[in-house]
């Protein structure tokens, strides 16, 4: 089976990058790579039960989308990084506690008014109901239940919050090896906001973001000369098994009610891309006709814009069917590669990946460089942003949807604004001399 064969070359290309970015496992390129590792390992082992043959088309695709990746990171990491980057020994900024509490009330009545809106605009016994019913209806319906205006801002303006925050509690705890609880609740709530509309992964996103900004921060201390620490490793393995463990248990406390053994149910929601990919493959011709080139990679791009030219919102929706086979249900999710493929065929989704491997390697290498001890870097915020979109690259496209999305511009201003505002640099000893 093919399966089995795709599995071994990406193995290959994961050790080639695990080998050349040891020192730096968070890069685009492992990450990219690892993530839809992840997911054809949990097909190959779910092969036989969902009756998964492989054909040649999906395993090219795979092959050329992750390897043309791969080599671009490393070209450009070759011609970027040439000298390595200093350490950074202190972190002498520090956020009145009088701003962080505004932003814990902020956060907590964001919380309070998006429960209380949910169970306003979908009545149900009980909150997790009119949150599973929401989801249904906006996410599968595609039936719009707007929030007020006022609350998207509130929204948009907590999980900027919560994002900021997670990088400055990093920060915090790689640098003074202190937890800031303050820090802590802001991040806490924004991401618990995020759980109103049953959405689990940017609850996930947060966790990620955090993790993310821990690692960047423990490393540019150490002059990213430290490769993988035992420690670390076996921490985060514990993480994302209790992490994996608790997932289907997150979706029912959401009112989804799944059916599934836990097994069943991770690799249904990890390693079922693969199998659909390979199944719309096999149907489709690419890339499809459609009224406007370019709708399911760039979808919140024309859903925020289409009004310009006479569409409204509604007007466009991912093309996302279900597929089951052999008893199993396994989703309607179909790995990075699908709406590139869809939109733009072969070549368009090599040319994607390659502008996809641009961008997140070269704000990866200037984030490292721009990094200070005075000062929250925005660049490393989008960094952060870039990490998070590409570790979801074995479900879905994530990367263009994130960054075609208004809400990630009304972030980076919301970022500039609170890293102008918030922090209060401490004089040094030789500054007060």
């Amino acid at each position: 089976m093919l399966i089995y064969e795709l599995f071994f070359v990406i193995s290959v290309i994961l050790m080639v990058s695990l080998s050349i970015f040891v020192k730096d496992v968070f890069n685009p390129v492992f990450v990219f790579v690892a993530s839809l590792w992840f997911g054809i390992l949990w097909a190959m082992l779910f092969a036989k039960k969902w009756d998964l043959n492989l054909s040649l088309l999906t395993f090219n695709v795979f092959v050329l989308g992750i390897g043309t990746f791969a080599v671009v990171g490393i070209v450009l990491k070759l011609l970027f990084e040439r000298h390595p980057v200093e350490s950074v020994q202190q972190f002498s900024i520090s956020v009145k506690d009088w701003k962080i509490d505004l932003a814990i009330m902020f956060t907590f009545v964001t919380l309070i008014i998006s429960a209380v809106t949910i169970k306003r605009l979908v009545p149900a016994a009980s909150l997790a109901d009119s949150i599973y019913l929401y989801r249904v209806k906006t996410t599968f319906w595609n039936m719009l239940v707007p929030f007020p205006s006022y609350l998207n801002y509130m929204r948009m303006l907590t999980y900027a919050i919560g994002f900021w925050f997670a990088y400055y509690l990093a920060a915090i705890l790689a640098f003074k090896k202190r937890l800031d609880v303050r820090s802590l609740l802001v991040v806490v709530f924004s991401a618990l906001s995020s759980l109103v509309t049953g959405s689990r992964n940017n609850l996930i996103l947060f966790i990620m973001f955090f993790l993310f900004f821990l690692y960047f921060c423990s490393q540019a201390k150490n002059g990213w000369n430290k490769g993988i620490r035992l420690k670390p490793v076996i921490l985060g393995i514990l993480f994302a098994v209790i992490l994996l463990v608790s997932f289907q248990n997150l979706a029912d406390l959401l009112g989804r009610n799944t059916t599934s053994s836990p097994l069943d149910y991770l690799a249904e929601y990890v390693g079922a891309e693969v199998y659909n990919l390979n199944l719309f493959l096999g149907q489709h011709k690419v890339p499809l006709i459609d009224n406007y080139a370019g709708t399911q990679t760039f979808i919140n791009f024309f859903k925020t814009f289409g009004r310009y030219w006479g569409a409204s919102s509604n007007d466009y929706s991912l093309n996302l069917p279900f597929n089951a086979s052999n008893g199993y249900n396994l989703g309607n999710v179909y790995t990075t590669f699908y709406p590139y493929l869809y939109d733009f065929g072969i070549s368009g989704m090599i040319f994607l990946t390659v502008l996809m491997a641009t961008i997140s390697e070269l704000i990866h290498i200037f984030a490292k460089k721009m990094f200070s001890g005075h000062a929250i870097s925005v660049m490393v915020l989008v960094d952060g942003y870039i990490f998070t979109a590409l570790a979801f690259s074995f479900f879905s496209n994530k990367f263009y949807e994130q960054l075609s999305a208004l809400g990630f511009f009304e972030y980076i201003i919301v970022w500039l604004v609170f890293s102008f505002l918030l922090p209060t640099k401490k004089k040094s000893p030789m500054e007060d001399i």
